[in-house]
């Protein structure tokens, strides 16, 4: 799991507070377990 769960709960006060966020920087997606399937971050 590349993006840690804390990060949504932060954005989502952030929105709730007003801010406006244009964007969000994520890792990309890396090949993951036995058949080195894409793994979503």
């Amino acid at each position: 799991m590349g993006t840690p769960e804390f990060a949504v709960a932060s954005l989502d006060k952030l929105v709730n507070a007003g801010y406006n966020i244009v964007g969000v920087i994520t890792a990309p997606d890396k090949a993951a377990g036995r058949g080195l399937q894409l793994q979503q971050s």
